[in-house]
């Protein structure tokens, strides 16, 4: 009923609904609401997309770029969907590192115990 509804032009969607619902009055207000809701995501879908492509660099992010609170240090990926990129804050927040991983890989296969993955 609701697909059909979407379907329809605007004018002729409330009688539309009348119809289908034959006096079940419950149910037309919860499908005439959802295609209020609809409409009202088609609207803003649109700015929100805009939105968010404002905010991302037109041109691939660049090593020394910066996104936000992080910079960006290098490509590690590239696919389908995009890269992947390796940063790191430069607010000094959340220092848990890059310099911590960092040695942890160059010590990786060093330690007989470690075993690599």
């Amino acid at each position: 009923m609701f697909a059909t509804a979407c379907e329809l032009p605007e004018p002729a969607r409330e009688p539309y609904l009348r119809e289908a619902c034959a006096g079940d009055s419950e149910l037309f207000e919860e499908v005439h609401s959802l295609l209020g809701q609809d409409e009202r995501a088609e609207r803003w879908i649109p700015e929100a997309v805009d939105k968010a492509r404002s905010t991302f660099p037109a041109s691939p992010a660049q090593p020394g770029q910066r996104l936000g609170p992080y910079v960006l240090i290098s490509e590690l990926g590239r696919g389908g969907m995009g890269s992947v990129r390796l940063a790191q804050r430069s607010d000094n927040q959340y220092q848990t590192g890059r310099h911590q991983t960092g040695q942890a890989r160059h010590g990786l296969g060093r330690d007989p115990g470690q075993v690599p993955r």
